[in-house]
């Protein structure tokens, strides 16, 4: 993706990265500045992949942090039992904290 744009083109792309601007805010600037509707796309496209990109490595590491909660939440469940003391927080809160993580991270994984 990066190939298809020009040094220039790159420089702009980054530019709008770093405002944080919606892709509407990039369609009129561009249109200000009298970039051809083909360069407009490859940017706008360049900024889409980039925030994708961003948003999924967000979401794997939301996943892996639920998937630890999981993990840690069975086997102090399993401690606990064995035990014979009260296992309820570590069975149903670490569980809740650990399925809202996991959403969350596969949330952003499926784009949503």
């Amino acid at each position: 993706m990066n190939a298809a744009l020009s040094p220039q083109q790159m420089s702009i792309a980054q530019s709008f990265l770093k405002k944080n601007c919606s892709f509407e805010q990039i369609r009129a600037e561009l249109q200000k500045q009298n970039i051809n509707d083909n360069s407009l796309n490859e940017i706008i496209n360049y900024v889409k992949g980039f925030r994708i990109r961003k948003k999924r490595n967000r979401g794997f590491i939301f996943t892996g942090i639920g998937v630890t909660f999981l993990t840690l939440g069975f086997l102090l469940t399993m401690i606990l039992i064995n035990l014979g003391v009260n296992h309820n927080l570590a069975l149903y809160g670490l569980t809740s904290i650990g399925i809202v993580f996991v959403m969350t991270g596969m949330i952003d994984i499926l784009g949503w």
